[in-house]
Order: structure tokens, then sequence, then C-alpha cells
């Protein structure tokens, strides 16, 4: 509804890979969920409730750092609370302890992530070539408001003209987008 009848919609997807200090962290954190998630639920086929967690490192890691502490320690408390938990884990990288530890080698990990980011980087040479042409505009979807705030923040930082809407965004704010 938002961009109405005024645009064509020409989507395209642009492959780009992790650095190498992104694609531990990736692993990282889907390792340990993985993890938890098994014996929380008693089962090693954790892809369907990993679905979002693999959606949302794959969009965006910068914008999703400030989520991870949340994220990776909500679980950790499911298993300190189940009753079910097995002791005999205590010394296996299963424990609550290694998971603790493991959980906080990722923070640490997210916390030094370099800045190098070249997923924007590519974003910001499409933005260039589509800029060179009079009046064009580009509009970047994304399912996650964790990118699109990470997103918004780099291109302001660019000087890019730019706005946003998500869920969260009222109506008479949307409608003053659109117009501008």
């Amino acid at each position: 509804r938002d961009i109405g009848e005024f645009t064509l919609r020409k989507p395209i997807t642009v492959p780009v890979e992790f650095t190498v200090e992104q694609k531990i962290l990736h692993d990282s954190i889907l390792s340990v969920l993985h993890d938890m998630l098994s014996h929380i639920h008693c089962t090693d086929n954790t892809k369907f409730m990993m679905t979002t967690i693999r959606r949302q490192t794959a969009s965006c890691l910068f914008g999703l750092v400030p989520m991870l502490n949340e994220i990776l320690y909500r679980h950790v408390y499911e298993l300190v609370d189940d009753d079910s938990f097995d002791s005999g884990l205590i010394n296996s990288d299963k424990s609550t302890t290694a998971i603790r530890e493991r959980i906080q080698k990722i923070l640490t990990l997210a916390e030094n992530l370099p800045e190098e980011d070249p997923k924007l980087d590519a974003m910001l040479k499409i933005i260039d070539e589509k800029q060179k042409e009079p009046k064009n505009k580009v509009m970047i979807f994304s399912s996650f408001k964790h990118t699109l705030n990470y997103l918004y923040q780099k291109l302001v930082e660019k000087g890019i003209r730019v706005g946003m809407i998500h869920g969260g965004v009222e109506d008479e704010e949307r409608r003053a987008l659109r117009k501008r």
C-alpha cells in the first residue's frame, strides 16, 4: 500500500559473501542455538525452529548485534528451568556452563566485529548507480526492523536522503513520506 502505482518494481538479489569474522559469528550463533534447542526439545531437527534466526543472521549481522544478548540467553534460561535437564551434561559441550561460555565468546565476537560490511558496500554501489539517473529512487525492503534500523543509520551517515516505513510507523508519517 505504501508504494502504490507510481513505481516500477525491479527486485534484484545481489549475492555477497560474509567476511571471515562475519562468517565465524554467523556460524557460532546458529551452532549454539541449535545445541540449546536440540536439548530443550529433545531433537536434532531444529531447522524449522531456527528459520527466523537463520533469516535474521543472513539479513544483517550488524543490526542483530544489539539484540544478541537477549536472543541467546533466552534459551539458556529454558535449559536451567527444564526439569529434565541432564546433569550428566555438566562436563559436555552442551552444559549450561559451556553454553554460557560459548555465548560470551559470541558476544565478544559481535562487539569486536570489524566495521567492514560488504553487503552495505554492495547496496551503496547500487544506490549510487540508480541515483545517476534523474528522479530515480530506490526502495529497500526487509522483513526485519533491526536490518531497517541499521541501514537507515548508515544511509543517513552517508548523507543519503532516506525515509523508513515499518509496521510501527503511523499512517500520518507514512503519508508524509509518500508525498516527499
